[in-house]
């Protein structure tokens, strides 16, 4: 199924799409999938035409919803992409497909795809649509409605002007029928020296609605005062209060975010501090009362736009209203906390060559909190509260430099805002112009930083949910050429993290005496063992700490974070000095752990085991591998059982590694639980604690029988899948072992490995392995009726209990075979293969041989 030369061809990605898509031009689905799901799982990053490869694949596969997954990850990317449309059309449906059909109606040119497409959107309720660009010379676009009304074109300048063209239904065009009137149309555009806006309304009532930029036929110039190095003569400088600040809000949509933030930004109103409320033509009528209500308020300004200037149009209408004063642009769907004005411009006058400053936000890009550059949930509004003072306690004075500012709260001094002028207009709106104005204010100059002191909490997205990838992608084009650095400085600013310490700062002082079960892990597998371990304690209310220990630049580290995303994300602690280790234990004892699990014995130094035993606290050791009883760096050697009895032969090699075990058969005596997440893993933990009583505590669901879905037949296509979970070199031993009797005795059968190996190429290159790349366990299922495999194979080289991959697929409805590490005293599946790990691997195999085939 899955040999082919020219596999390796250079470069490998584009030879994998290009396999693929002549698979499934020949009719070979299976083919097309394995080559486009490795395209998807490998460097660099698919895009979204690899993604729709496999959808294609898939969806012939008879896998719909992850052909449909595919083609949502692949408009995620390209937002307007007509190829994933036009499949979103045909296989979805409800609110999915009435999105893509509102798409392709904007984009495509295909009439059959048209008329399904205005088929859906009438289907919903919708009685209009429309769709125009705006060009430096014309005005373009058609529309679609289901009434007698007579459309109209009306182009509206910020000046006043207007201009309004009468367009006829065409009843030849190829979309009309009886019901439905179309007009097609291309206006000429007049020279304007500002942004315009172009609306379409039936009979007087809006049904579209866009923003155009100034036209590039008009000579527009501006020169820019310089940075000034000193605060100009009369210029009152911030020392402990305000200078005169505008704070301007637009407000469009989501009338309970709307009235939310202006109830908590009312508050810091007042003397030289006012605000501009922007009500941007907004369709919300509780909003216009709102609005209305605060109109007479002392220190708030109400501008009401007739039609929509987004984002854009409407701060630079209230900026210019503003004379000379600090402004801070503030989304309509933030929280602001008690003094965050005052704390800003601390911040914002901390250096005369600052020009824009942001604070931390829940939603914040770069100053995101706890986890950054991601969309943390939004607290509930006393713990912004509580945050924020946390903040200004630990981080007064904090000034960071980022990249850029991010407009949801930006807050721009009155030097900034002169010299670098209103928000460009060509970009679509709502994003990324912000983005633009720092750079340009950096170009003049100034610096744009972070206020660590300052915490603001942002629900992000409100007003175009569903536009708004597409209208980050098509405006990070415009930045792009503008700056064209900008993208890799910011790739290189989320690897160095400055921010680091001032989020950790507050997480330290947000910690809580709360008792948490504190689980003890180091990297791969059995990281992902811990981890697991983790989220199943956290999902029952239990408070839990991660504590990985590694390595850092040559350090040994602890980072202390929470399995289910929260804070904290970012404490990391040295602890290879007594002054690091005493600073990790004494944000040990203040947490008063209410327990200690250990996961991985051979990632805990001594001297950390000294502090856990220091801290009293209960000591529970988890079986998740061999690793209580087998030293860092011995090589693993299943004959050596059990390792840990008086006179066993592990641990004589060294004198090192003899006080290991010694020391480790010490814990496991006195630890107050040992806990086994399987039957098998209770079995093998009898072996290597001897006289503990180990505990069952399982955290995955029982195994499924086997034969209940499958059972292989002599008609059965041989393949076998093998589902790789530590990527180590014993791992890829048994692989290519496997691989070379199999080509050697059955030809015919063919592998899938289900994983990453250490080295795939080679795999791939000898002729019956085929290698997917990582997975999760939630594909697993899709991906063994994907690749048609008619039995598994998971556990090879060391034991491994509690692993999300292994437990997926010891309950697959495939027969499955493994290493048996309970030595005989657990029972199997019918049909699945239990195997003595101490066999040599020609034995291994021939029992693989014999099983397969029986």
């Amino acid at each position: 199924m899955l040999r082919n030369p020219t596999l390796f061809d250079e470069p490998h990605p584009r030879a994998l799409e290009l396999l693929a898509a002549r698979a499934l031009s020949a009719g070979d689905d299976a083919r097309a999938f394995a080559f486009s799901d490795r395209r998807c799982r490998i460097a660099p990053a698919p895009q979204a035409h690899s993604y729709l490869l496999r959808a294609e694949a898939a969806f012939r596969l008879g896998l719909v919803e992850w052909a449909l997954e595919d083609c949502r990850r692949a408009l995620d990317i390209a937002p307007e992409n007509i190829a994933a449309c036009r499949r979103m059309l045909a296989w979805s449906a409800g609110a999915e497909q009435h999105k893509a059909a509102r798409a392709l109606l904007a984009n495509d040119d295909d009439v059959d795809v048209l008329r399904k497409a205005l088929a859906i959107v009438w289907s919903m309720g919708e009685t209009s649509f429309a769709t125009v660009v705006v060009l430096d010379d014309v005005i373009r676009g058609w529309a679609a409605w289901r009434s007698d009304a007579t459309l109209e074109i009306a182009v509206h300048g910020d000046t006043g002007d207007r201009t309004v063209t009468v367009v006829p239904a065409d009843p030849f065009n190829r979309l009309s029928d009886a019901e439905t009137r179309v007009a097609a149309f291309d206006i000429p555009r007049e020279p304007s020296s500002g942004p315009q806006s172009v609306v379409l309304a039936l009979d007087g009532e809006t049904i579209h609605a866009v923003r155009g930029a100034a036209t590039k036929a008009v000579k527009r110039s501006r020169t820019a005062p310089a940075v000034p190095a000193a605060p100009a003569p009369g210029v009152r400088v911030f020392a402990g209060e305000l200078r005169p600040t505008a704070v301007i809000v637009p407000v469009y949509q989501d009338f309970e975010a709307t009235r939310l933030c202006l109830h908590h930004l009312l508050p810091e109103l007042g003397g030289p501090v006012r605000a501009i409320v922007v009500n941007d033509a907004s369709p919300d009528r509780r909003i216009h009362r709102h609005l209305q209500s605060l109109a007479g308020t002392p220190s708030l300004e109400l501008l009401i736009n007739q039609h929509n200037l987004g984002f854009v149009g409407a701060v630079n209408r209230a900026l210019a209203r503003v004379d000379d004063e600090d402004v801070v642009l503030l989304n309509a769907d933030t929280i602001v906390p008690p003094g965050f004005l005052d704390r800003l411009a601390a911040a914002a006058y901390a250096a005369p060559d600052i020009g824009t400053v942001m604070p931390l936000s829940n939603n914040g890009e770069f100053a995101s909190f706890p986890t950054p550059n991601e969309v943390n949930p939004l607290p509930r509004t006393d713990e912004i509260i509580r945050l924020d003072e946390l903040a200004a306690d630990v981080n007064l004075g904090a000034v960071v430099d980022v990249p850029s500012g991010i407009g949801f709260c930006l807050y721009i001094t009155a030097a900034c805002a002169s010299a670098v002028g209103p928000l460009h207009d060509r970009f679509h709106r709502g994003y990324l112009e912000d983005v633009d104005f720092c750079l340009r204010a950096r170009a003049l100059g100034f610096r744009n930083v972070c206020a660590a002191s300052v915490y603001v909490g942002h629900a992000g997205s409100r007003s175009f949910r569903e536009e708004k990838r597409s209208l980050v992608l098509r405006n990070l084009d415009i930045l792009d050429t503008r700056f064209p650095s900008y993208r890799t400085e910011c790739l290189a600013y989320v690897e160095a993290d400055p921010l680091r310490a001032a989020r950790a700062a507050i997480e330290l002082a947000a910690l809580e005496a709360n008792h948490p079960v504190l689980i003890v892990r180091g990297g791969g597998a059995i990281g992902a063992v811990a981890h697991a371990r983790g989220r199943r304690i956290s999902h029952g209310d239990t408070p839990v700490l991660l504590l990985t220990v590694g390595t850092a630049r040559g350090e040994t580290t602890v980072t202390m974070s929470d399995p289910v995303g929260g804070a904290p994300q970012s404490l990391r602690f040295g602890i290879d000095t007594a002054d690091d280790r005493a600073a990790l234990e004494a944000v040990l004892r203040h947490v008063s752990p209410a327990r200690i699990e250990i996961v991985d014995p051979r990632a805990v130094t001594p001297e950390l085991l000294e502090l856990f035993r220091a801290l009293a606290a209960p000591l529970h050791l988890v079986i998740a591998d061999a690793g209580l009883a087998c030293p860092p760096g011995i090589a693993f050697r299943p004959e050596f059982t059990p390792w840990v009895r008086e006179g066993s032969q592990v641990g004589t090699d060294t004198i090192g590694s003899a006080r290991w075990v010694q020391t480790w058969r010490e814990v496991a005596e006195r630890a107050d639980r040992v806990i086994a997440p399987c039957e098998e893993a209770l079995q093998f933990a009898r072996r290597i604690t001897p006289g503990r009583q180990a505990e069952l505590e399982p955290w995955t669901d029982p195994p499924r029988p086997a034969t209940a879905a499958f059972r292989p037949d002599a008609t059965t296509v041989q393949r076998l899948g093998v589902v790789a979970v530590r990527g180590n070199a014993a791992e890829l031993r048994m692989i290519r072992a496997i691989a070379a009797e199999l080509r050697r005795d059955r030809p015919a059968t063919e592998l899938v490995v289900l994983g990453w190996t250490l080295d795939d190429a080679c795999l791939l290159r000898s002729g019956n392995v085929f290698v997917s790349g990582r997975v999760d366990p939630d594909e697993l299922d899709a991906l063994v009726v994907a690749y048609g495999l008619s039995h598994l194979l998971t556990g090879l080289g060391e034991p491994l209990f509690g692993h999300p991959l292994v437990e997926g697929t010891l309950a697959a409805a495939r027969p499955v075979a493994r290493l048996d590490w309970s030595f005989g005293t657990t029972e199997s599946r019918d049909g699945d293969l239990l195997i003595d790990p101490r066999l040599g691997e020609p034995q291994m195999v021939a029992l693989l041989r014999a099983w397969m085939v029986r």
